[in-house]
């Protein structure tokens, strides 16, 4: 979803803000075999998924103490064997926390000059 707003702002000839988190994924819709990001982040309940061309790798609850995954789609396509806690990944385990921790703090960047209201229980926090 946050990239929507930079491809269409592309699309239209315009410029998007630099304070979004978002890329333009126009590229992509110009050729089909373009790659505008390196990986893909998710979220679902308490965890957060990133998918690279080879590896899903999620981190359940805070700094995932309620667990990590780690799939190599190369070797398991359907994910069947976790790797996060197989001593011959752990490079990768750590590479891949690096890399969603850096995400998921690049998604909750507040831009600059715009209030960010949020909301607790259906009531405005401020």
């Amino acid at each position: 979803m946050v990239d929507i707003y930079p491809t269409l702002a592309e699309l239209c000839g315009l410029t998007a803000p630099e304070s979004l988190s978002g890329v333009s994924l126009a590229p992509v819709l110009k050729d089909p075999t373009a790659i505008p990001r390196q990986s893909a982040l998710t979220q679902y309940a308490s965890g957060y998924s990133l998918r690279t061309s080879r590896y899903r790798y999620t981190e359940w609850g805070e700094d995932g103490n309620d667990g990590t995954e780690l799939y190599d789609h190369e070797s398991d396509p359907h994910e069947m064997i976790n790797q996060a806690t197989r001593p011959e990944h752990a490079k990768v385990a750590e590479r891949m926390s690096k890399l969603l921790c850096q995400r998921i703090a690049d998604a909750g960047r507040v831009p600059q000059g715009v209030e960010q209201i949020r909301f607790d229980n259906r009531r405005r926090v401020r």
